[in-house]
């Protein structure tokens, strides 16, 4: 074994005995193509696009890494799922969902920080329950037929007109109970007419 073997591999060593959130990698970070979804990955899981989830080389599955694009600064913690990247200078291979967080979607590769994350740092935000709303069935407005002007008229509409339908009522009422007052008044002049006929005949 040569020397330089000894030193890589000591390096190697003392790498793997530092503690797992004073570890930090730069490289680049790919995302995979959507005609992975569905397929199982290396720890047996599918993968499923809209998960955060990753691929590493060495790292446990399970474990948490928070990926840092160096060029926008935006972050993501992504969970080790499978195994790879094996392209050259690629040390995380993320899902489209977490690409889309650090907004490498576009350039398809970007250069990264990734460091570990203890799972005791992440606080759970409080879930925020939907509001309720009141289900109001939508029914369509009926139509009124108003006899007084001969119309059909949605209800809302016909509400409107109530007082003014409501005064001609009362006048077509009126006209009619004039009307009949006048009849009764015609038959009981023809009839006394008649009567005095029939005495006149009589006597």
């Amino acid at each position: 074994m040569t020397v330089i073997h000894r030193i890589i591999i000591g390096i190697a060593l003392l790498s793997l005995a530092l503690p797992a959130d004073a570890q930090s990698y730069h490289g680049e970070a790919t995302y995979y193509s959507n005609r992975f979804h569905g397929r199982r990955t290396s720890s047996g899981e599918r993968y499923h696009k809209d998960s955060m989830t990753c691929a590493h080389r060495t790292l446990p599955f399970g474990t948490l890494l928070r990926v840092r694009n160096k060029k926008n600064g935006k972050e993501v913690i992504v969970e080790v799922t499978d195994r790879g990247p094996f392209r050259k200078g690629t040390i995380v291979d993320l899902s489209l969902a977490a690409a889309k967080e650090l907004d490498m979607i576009h350039a398809g590769v970007a250069k990264v920080e990734v460091t570990h994350v203890d799972p005791s740092e992440i606080k759970l935000q409080p879930m925020e329950l939907p509001v309720l709303v009141e289900y109001k069935p939508f029914l369509p407005e009926m139509k009124v037929y108003d006899e007084s002007s001969g119309k059909s008229y949605l209800l809302s509409e016909w509400k409107k007109l109530v007082p003014s339908n409501v005064k001609m009522l009362l006048m077509q009422q009126q006209g009619q109970k004039k009307a009949q007052q006048k009849e009764k008044k015609k038959k009981q002049t023809e009839r006394r007419a008649k009567d005095k006929k029939n005495m006149a005949r009589g006597k």
